[in-house]
């Protein structure tokens, strides 16, 4: 008898998991979605079941997940960025006076709903991510050349990227930037293919084509600009820019 009792008492414990399982669902952000607002809306609907009553609400639990942890793991044992209770609707904004969500990072969220301060349905816990922001179109790569043109090359985001074709082993390149006065405007120039150091000089690293990244830096003024680069030998290339 008391075997039978405890039978159907634990399939009624199953059967009420299930059921809440099934009750509260997410809506939005999609589960492993990628979105481009930092305070994004988090929807989810509820289809009534048993044992609810107007003293019920929803708490809702949001952690920032680390690498290859799922969000089912992450929502129970990370600290919460945000863990907010007796929210009466079925929508939330992220909180303005939350940690900024940060891009590439993912996040993960659920769902719970509480009465009378006992857990009594939950959601699935889903993912999302904040997706990076897009590097800016750069003309990659415009080639100098010996004899001025009519090109006129934008530098995007502060920088200019450009190639050289050389036959032979060089060593240093000198380069001057001039303004629309003809004044000569001293910056640092690095190597595309090499982190780290940045000087007055470019040094070739490779023959044939050579690339390069001249970063503007504080002179990145609204403005129209010339490159000038001697190579070894002394041959001049010429390259005019503008600053929007």
């Amino acid at each position: 008898m008391t075997r039978s009792i405890l039978t159907v008492f634990c399939c009624s414990v199953l059967y009420m998991c299930s059921w809440g399982q099934e009750n509260t669902t997410l809506i939005t952000p999609y589960d492993k979605d990628t979105i481009d607002t930092h305070n994004p809306l988090l929807a989810w609907f509820y289809m009534d079941g048993p044992s609810t009553n107007s003293h019920s609400s929803y708490r809702i639990i949001i952690v920032e997940l680390q690498p290859e942890q799922s969000a089912e793991a992450g929502v129970i044992v990370n600290s919460p960025l945000v863990k907010m209770d007796r929210i009466q609707g079925t929508q939330l904004f992220y909180p303005y006076d939350a940690p900024e969500l940060i891009p590439g990072h993912r996040y993960g969220w659920q769902i719970q709903r509480v009465q009378d301060n006992v857990l009594i349905d939950k959601s699935e816990a889903w993912e999302f991510i904040l997706r990076l922001p897009e590097e800016p179109n750069y003309v990659k790569y415009v080639s100098l050349k010996t004899k001025g043109d009519a090109t006129n090359y934008e530098a995007v985001g502060g920088k200019i990227f450009f190639k050289m074709e050389e036959k032979y082993q060089s060593q240093d390149l000198d380069f001057f930037i001039y303004d629309e006065n003809m004044e000569i405007i001293n910056q640092d120039i690095k190597d595309d293919s090499e982190e780290g150091e940045t000087s007055g000089q470019m040094n070739v690293k490779n023959n044939g084509s050579n690339f390069y990244e001249l970063d503007l830096g504080g002179m990145a003024k609204a403005g129209t600009y010339t490159l000038v680069l001697l190579d070894a030998r002394k041959r001049k290339y010429k390259l005019k820019f503008f600053v929007r």
